[in-house]
C-alpha cells in the first residue's frame, strides 16, 4: 500500500509514499506525513474525515498537504495506466492488467527502521514531477520531536516549498526561521535563503479551521532543508519547549 505507520504511546505517525500506477490515485499527496501527539492531531490531512465540505475544492492539491515539492511544478498523481484502470472499474473491463504493470512504483519507500528511541524513514517522490528529478524526505521521530530533511536535485533551477498544516494559527518569529502553532514549534535550518508564507480560511472535513505554513526558497538546482518540529507536553512550559527545539537542531 505504500503507507508507513508508527505508534508509541499517544504519538502516531503516518507517511504516504509508494504508489502503484494501477491505483488510479488522482490526488497530489504522495510524500505526505500526518502526526498525532498529546491527544491532538498536530499535522492533519484536510480530507481525513471527508473531502465533501464546501471548502474542499483545493484540498487534493500538493499545496494543502504536509509535503515538500517544487513550487512551480505539478505532481503527476496518476499515470496513464491508472486512468485506464479507473475507467475499467466504472465500465466493462476492456484490457488485461498484468503483474508486471502492477509492480512498477512511481514513488517509493527507501527505508524505515524502528529505533531504540523512536522511528526513522526515508521516501522518494521526486520522480512524480518529471524525469531526472530526485526528491527525498528523510525523517526521525522520537520523544517530543520530528526531524525532517528534504533534499532535491534538478537539472534546471526550481524553487522548493515545504508545507505544514495545523489546527492552530501560525505565529512567525522575527528571525523568520521559527514558527509556533498551538503546542508546536517549527525551526528551519538551511544554507539557502528561505521565508515563511501563511494561509488561513481552510477547513477540514468536519469544518474545523486549518492553517497552512509554507517554507519557500528561491530557484536553485539543489535544495536541502532541515525542519525540526517539537511539541511540549501538556505540563511543559513554553520556554522549555523552545530550548529543547534549539538543542535538537544543534
Amino acid at each position: 500500500s505504500g503507507l508507513l505507520t508508527w505508534r508509541q504511546g499517544s504519538t502516531k505517525l503516518l507517511v504516504a509514499a509508494e504508489r502503484n500506477p494501477y491505483t488510479g490515485h488522482f490526488h497530489e499527496d504522495r510524500g505526505e506525513i500526518v502526526l498525532q501527539a498529546e491527544g491532538e492531531t498536530l499535522l492533519p490531512d484536510l480530507g481525513t474525515v471527508s473531502y465533501g465540505n464546501s471548502k474542499s475544492l483545493l484540498m487534493d492539491k500538493q499545496s494543502y498537504h504536509n509535503v515538500a515539492c517544487p513550487a512551480d511544478l505539478t505532481m503527476r498523481p496518476e499515470s496513464e495506466a491508472g486512468m485506464k484502470a479507473a475507467a475499467a472499474a466504472a465500465f466493462p473491463i476492456t484490457e488485461e492488467l498484468t503483474i508486471e504493470d502492477m509492480a512498477i512504483p512511481e514513488a517509493k519507500i527507501l527505508y524505515h527502521d524502528v529505533l531504540e528511541d523512536g522511528y526513522a524513514f526515508g521516501v522518494e517522490t521526486g520522480m512524480l514531477f518529471g524525469e531526472g528529478i530526485r526528491g527525498t524526505r528523510q525523517g526521525r521521530l522520537g520523544g517530543q520531536s520530528l526531524k525532517l530533511t528534504d533534499s532535491w536535485q534538478f537539472a534546471e533551477p526550481h524553487p522548493l516549498q515545504v508545507t505544514f498544516l495545523s489546527c492552530h494559527p501560525w505565529n512567525i518569529r522575527e528571525d523568520g526561521r521559527l514558527a509556533e502553532s498551538g503546542i508546536m514549534t517549527l525551526s528551519v535550518r538551511t544554507e539557502e535563503e528561505t521565508w515563511f508564507e501563511t494561509e488561513s480560511g481552510m477547513t477540514d472535513g468536519q469544518e474545523r479551521a486549518v492553517h497552512i505554513l509554507r517554507i519557500r526558497t528561491r530557484e536553485a538546482a539543489s535544495h536541502t532543508i532541515l525542519s525540526c518540529l517539537t511539541w511540549k507536553r501538556k505540563e511543559m512550559s513554553e520556554d522549555n519547549t523552545g530550548a529543547e527545539n534549539r538543542r535538537i537542531l544543534q
